[in-house]
């Protein structure tokens, strides 16, 4: 609940009572940001304008549900000038209503219309959110259909303000979300939700992206709801919109869901060595990070815990992996032959990234993509012009290393589980991939170190692991065995190469830039 001066043009209003007292009186008026309603004196003479009751509670219980459907459109206000300093419900903080029929034969006139919100203390933004209701009885009209017809009314205004028609999406077998978004009708559907980890949304891209009318169906709104044990896009979505992930993780998701709000989100192409193209939403693993994921499997019990069990093991035995990393970086990173630009901790807290364009629409990558796919059209791949074929060598452009590595990661979400923000300054749709490279040299007390303060973002110092950040790259691994992953389900071991896809995608998530 707030307090607000309104100065918007009302779509619904209303005189309404404290329900079963005649006095006070409320008005309520409806205007595209907020439910208004303030106490006003009306003489007892006077009539009023539609309904006559209004309780306000924290989660109270309510009639049953009415059966009628909305149909009307909204009305104008019959008042000539906007109400003073009331009590209010932003519609940013409102993820639903309904109608409902009294259950007492006394009550069998009235209809009843329930507002359902979740809203934060004043005294923090970032404090978890609490579930409020706000019910009106609708018993101006001598009948319950008449009461339920006005009452459907203000369902269907408020309904258009808030949200619009999803599809959950139910998987059985592993690959089926794959076979259900590949073969379904778009059209019938605004929106996917998937409630479960990384690796059904995993499945969901790469179904979509497998579509000859691929270019469509990719902008078709994703939303994600943790059910999993890493989480990551749910936890980077609710970094992004200034939700807490930490605590109440499910409840912030599903409110970011209900809002319906959208933006675009990269993906990233990916070619392997049997000749297969993957997109990816999150990262690329391979050394540590990918023997992490795989082998903790066998811990899933332990929830997101696992991935820091497997992490101790694995810095008992600091195994290093040879190979050959080559990339294009991103315009103005600072990268001289093999020497590997810093991302150190003053950049990391300010924000400030010398020379990288942070926008789309500056961005070298977005541009080719963007002017590739308008020549190509719906029937042929993404086009990736920053890529030649894995049997060839790299561009002269590029930046080539080979030395021996802990660990290779590419990342494109500030968060790989809820206590591994990977990448802070990464954005759902920066167009950069951020390289995590960390090298032979590095010592189990440096790594730990470093592992250790993760869930406040990665920083360091250190040389021998750092951040580089990138719009492709090609992996060679000279380390003959070994594991590799996209998006945390593994894929074949060899050569792999990479480019972003800036804004490819579209993700339920709020905007507060």
């Amino acid at each position: 609940m707030g307090a607000v001066a309104m100065d918007e043009n009302f779509l619904l209003d209303g005189r309404f009572a404290i329900n079963l007292k005649p006095k006070p009186i409320y008005a309520v008026s409806v205007t595209h940001s907020a439910v208004v309603y303030r106490a006003i004196v009306v003489p007892s003479s006077s009539s009023r304008s539609s309904t006559s009751g209004l309780a306000v509670g924290d989660d109270a219980s309510h009639p049953s549900a009415g059966q009628s459907t909305p149909s009307p459109s909204p009305t104008t206000s019959s008042w000539s000038s906007s109400p003073p300093l009331g009590s209010s419900i932003s519609i940013s903080d409102t993820v639903g209503c309904d109608c409902m029929r009294g259950k007492k034969e006394s009550d069998s006139v009235a209809a009843y219309f329930v507002i359902y919100s979740y809203t934060r203390s004043k005294k923090s933004t970032k404090s978890c959110r609490k579930r409020e209701t706000l019910t009106l009885r609708f018993d101006n009209c001598s009948t319950y259909d008449e009461n339920q017809e006005e009452a459907q009314r203000w369902k269907a205004v408020i309904t258009s303000l808030i949200y619009r028609r999803q599809m959950p999406l139910a998987a059985e077998y592993a690959g089926h979300a794959r076979e259900m978004v590949r073969d379904m009708k778009v059209d019938d559907w605004h929106g996917i939700v998937i409630v479960s980890g990384d690796g059904l949304i995993f499945e969901v891209v790469n179904g979509l992206m497998e579509r000859c009318d691929w270019a469509k169906v990719i902008k078709m709104p994703l939303g994600t709801i943790p059910g999993g044990s890493g989480n990551a896009l749910a936890c980077a979505v609710c970094h992004h919109s200034g939700e807490s992930y930490l605590k109440k993780h499910v409840l912030h998701s599903a409110f970011i869901v209900a809002k319906g709000e959208v933006i675009p989100m990269d993906l990233v192409a990916i070619d392997t060595c049997t000749g297969k193209r993957l997109y990816s939403f999150l990262s690329i693993g391979w050394g540590m990070m990918a023997d992490v994921d795989i082998e903790s499997e066998k811990y899933r019990h332990m929830g997101n815990a696992r991935f820091a069990v497997m992490a101790v093991i694995k810095l008992a035995s600091m195994k290093k992996y040879r190979g050959r990393l080559s990339y294009l970086p991103c315009e103005g990173e600072r990268c001289r032959g093999s020497s590997l630009p810093r991302y150190t901790k003053k950049e990391r807290e300010v924000g400030d990234q010398p020379g990288v364009e942070k926008t789309p629409e500056n961005n070298f990558a977005c541009h080719l993509v963007s002017d590739a796919i308008g020549a190509a059209g719906d029937d042929v791949g993404v086009p990736t012009p920053l890529l030649v074929p894995l049997s060839e060598p790299v561009p002269s452009s590029w930046v080539t290393v080979e030395d021996d590595f802990i660990m290779v990661g590419a990342v494109y979400q500030s968060h790989l589980a809820k206590d591994n923000m990977m990448a802070p300054n990464a954005t759902l749709n920066d167009g950069i991939i951020h390289l995590v490279v960390a090298r032979g040299t590095i010592t189990r007390m440096q790594l730990a170190h470093i592992f250790a303060t993760l869930e406040h973002g990665f920083q360091t110092s250190d040389e021998n692991m750092e951040i580089i950040r990138v719009q492709a790259f090609r992996l060679e691994p000279l380390t003959p065995k070994g594991l590799m992953t996209v998006d945390g389900e593994v894929v074949d071991y060899g050569p792999i190469q990479a480019q972003v896809l800036p804004s490819m995608a579209r993700i339920m998530a709020l905007n507060n830039n």
